[in-house]
């Protein structure tokens, strides 16, 4: 029973950091950036805009680790809440 439950909890964290990689990447980008601090939603389209079009599929480069983190973590959250509950 704990898989099925298992992987039902972990593939929505996957989908979610998947779909979030690129805007961390542009987060990262502008925070390392020495040009003025970002005021708004345009910064930030522009800011994946460029990034889009310069990488290309490139803006998921980091997924890989970050999915190697996520998803065992997502495992042991939902074990421990199953448990203490």
């Amino acid at each position: 029973m704990y898989k099925a439950l298992n992987l039902f909890f972990v593939s929505p964290r996957c989908t979610v950091e998947t779909f979030m990689s690129p805007f961390h990447l542009v987060r990262v980008r502008l925070q390392r950036s020495s040009g003025p601090i970002p005021q708004g939603p345009l910064d930030w389209a522009r800011g994946m805009a460029s990034l889009v079009r310069d990488e290309g599929f490139g803006v998921w480069r980091g997924l890989p680790p970050r999915l190697m983190w996520v998803a065992p973590l997502s495992s042991f959250m939902f074990v421990y809440y199953e448990t203490v509950t």
